[in-house]
């Protein structure tokens, strides 16, 4: 139960960051740093 529930949360952090990653791409010429940094995070939510 407790793995399940910590998979969930991870998705759904990792959608919000791809999704804030997405928004700050559109509005900032320096994001791909930021999108890069949210790659790395969000592989390193998956350990």
């Amino acid at each position: 139960m407790d793995l399940w529930a910590k998979d969930r949360a991870r998705t759904a952090i990792a959608l919000l960051l791809i999704g804030a990653g997405l928004l700050a791409f559109q509005g900032n010429p320096m994001s791909g740093l930021k999108m890069a940094f949210l790659a790395l995070v969000i592989r390193g939510a998956r350990w």
